[in-house]
């Protein structure tokens, strides 16, 4: 009857043996599987990661936008007030005058 070796560490764990022990050979399949599940869990948290970031950069950039555009349009449209506008026809040496009247609706009828 053979006498079971003595797990040794410096030979059979640094060395690798325990790897080829027979209980180990069986287990492959298995050990293969759950590295490439954590491999797989490992890129997808990777790429989920880099989604959140790409969306709050974008984020970012539409707040950053919309408060471009709120600007533009506040000075826009004291630009266009009627004062403003005045103010710039006569700055030009324009000739138009200020309206006296409020405006009208023609209709021109054929006969």
């Amino acid at each position: 009857m053979a006498k079971k070796r003595r797990f040794n560490i410096r030979k059979d764990l640094l060395g690798g043996q325990w790897l080829a022990s027979e209980n180990m050979v069986k287990q492959w399949p298995f050990i293969l599987y759950v590295v490439l599940l954590m491999l797989l869990y490992m890129g997808l948290n990777q790429r989920v990661i880099s989604v959140k970031r790409i969306k709050n950069k974008n984020t970012t950039e539409i707040k950053n936008l919309k408060a471009d555009l709120t600007s533009k349009a506040a000075k826009l449209q004291n630009q266009s007030s009627r004062n403003q506008i005045i103010e710039k026809l006569q700055a030009t040496g324009s000739t138009l005058k200020n309206p006296s009247e409020p405006a009208q609706i023609i209709l021109l009828t054929k006969d």
